[in-house]
């Protein structure tokens, strides 16, 4: 499937029939939206594909996923990784390897791991730049301002639904994540608790490795 292709799925967005305003908004104003429309609203979901490329723009894998958001917690699946994260632990399986991995993360690792992590923390530590509009799609870069692997951060913003369309996460090494939304929704009811947990009796044949 070619970018165009995954572009196309943006359109998606549209069928949720979020109306907006045409008016050009502040970086703050756009991502406050986002924000708002993502978790202001319950327990909701949303479809991904997610592309890695290295330095030298060479692709080094895609993987279609989705991501359950219930304020801060969230749980990721995709390929052979489910990934949760629930107060301060982040804990993922990798079904390949047969490991369930335990950390701790960063502000910084939970950015390359959720990207709606960084509009739930409204850019914080991150200077941004206008990049333009084209269309009814805005795209902003964000800069960190300290010390980090993170090189840049663009996200692209749908002006008709409020929702970001696109997230780029380009690191100091030059490779980056490229990220495209598709659909988003609403739960129809909360999200069990459980739901934002792994547990070595989940995968009684996996290694466990804890990195707290």
């Amino acid at each position: 499937m070619n970018m165009k292709k995954i572009l196309m799925g943006i359109a998606l967005l549209a069928s949720l029939g979020l109306a907006s305003a045409q008016t050009k908004r502040s970086p703050q104003e756009v991502m406050a939206r986002a924000e708002q429309q993502i978790y202001s609203k319950g327990d909701s979901e949303a479809t991904f594909v997610s592309t890695l490329l290295d330095a030298k723009g060479k692709e080094q894998g895609r993987y279609q996923g989705k991501i359950f958001l219930q304020g801060e917690n969230f749980r990721l699946e995709y390929g052979d990784i489910i990934a949760v994260f629930s107060g301060k632990t982040l804990t993922h399986h990798d079904d390949l390897e047969e490991t369930l991995t335990i950390s701790t993360p960063t502000n910084e690792e939970l950015l390359q791991v959720n990207p709606f992590h960084f509009l739930r923390a409204r850019g914080k530590g991150f200077s941004v730049r206008d990049l333009g509009a084209a269309g009814t799609v805005q795209t902003f870069a964000y800069t960190p301002q300290g010390k980090s692997n993170i090189k840049l951060v663009t996200i692209a913003y749908n002006h008709t639904t409020g929702l970001p369309t696109s997230i780029v996460v380009l690191s100091k090494d030059n490779s980056r994540v490229q990220i495209a939304l598709g659909s988003f929704r609403n739960a129809s009811k909360p999200f069990a608790k459980s739901f934002f947990s792994l547990t070595s009796k989940d995968f009684p044949k996996s290694e466990v490795v804890d990195l707290r």
